[in-house]
């Protein structure tokens, strides 16, 4: 999340990204061996560098920041 708030484009294992909201903006390497290549692929793309930049910044706005749940967090403390 660190990452995406500040635009770096990411290349992850999907362990980086259990417990997320599917479709989180990264390039995702499914076995240990694509780190590398992918990480190359990325440095090689400024394109998607830029998309992927712009992607996660948006979704850390969207919903990861506090006005994104604390509408959920005041109902949650609500007691009767």
């Amino acid at each position: 999340l660190e990452a995406a708030a500040l635009g770096l484009p990411q290349v992850v294992t999907p362990q980086a990204l259990a417990g997320l909201r599917p479709g989180f903006p990264a390039e995702v390497a499914s076995r240990e061996d694509d780190l590398g290549p992918r990480i190359v692929e990325l440095l090689a793309d400024t394109a998607r560098q830029a998309q992927l930049r712009a992607a996660g910044i948006e979704e850390i706005r969207r919903s990861y920041v506090a006005d994104a749940w604390a509408g959920w967090a005041r109902r949650l403390m609500q007691v009767g």
